[in-house]
């Protein structure tokens, strides 16, 4: 195995106890064998990136957590591979996770909330650009009121 496979498996190693977990609970959790995680260890079954976000997730650890706790800090200057892959991911920053307490409900009521204030705002700006009305003409076949003596 080489040397970066077994960091990243003494990582989760450790994850999991700082969760105060056992593999066998990791296991049962995931639907996976008994003795899965020790032969994953182990090196007989081949570690993937899926086995690395999924047992994160079991000792509630988020997939940047889980990186970030396998490569704490980043190389100073960064290689120029790295330069150009930020330069090209710039725009696609993953949406950050929804605050506490942000149930389905909640969303979907904040989102209609926010559609209709969104119209009410657009329907002031639509009649704000509106052209403003003419003020009529006084009409000639009309007479005039008497003024007062």
């Amino acid at each position: 195995m080489n040397p970066e496979t077994q960091h990243v498996i003494e990582v989760l190693k450790s994850a999991i106890r700082a969760a105060k977990l056992h593999n066998r609970d990791v296991e049962r959790t995931l639907g996976l064998s008994s003795s899965y995680l020790s032969r994953l260890f182990a090196g007989t079954i081949e570690l993937r990136f899926e086995h690395i976000l999924k047992i994160a997730e079991v000792v509630g650890l988020q997939p940047f957590e889980i990186i970030q706790a396998i490569y704490p800090a980043p190389k100073d200057p960064p290689s120029e591979a790295m330069v150009r892959l930020q330069e090209t991911l710039r725009h696609l920053k993953p949406p950050p996770p929804p605050p506490p307490g942000w149930t389905p409900e909640f969303r979907a009521a904040f989102e209609k909330r926010l559609e209709t204030v969104l119209w009410q705002a657009l329907r002031r700006i639509r009649l704000s650009l509106d052209p403003l009305p003419v003020a009529e003409e006084p009409r000639t076949d009309e007479v005039p009121p008497a003024e007062p003596k």
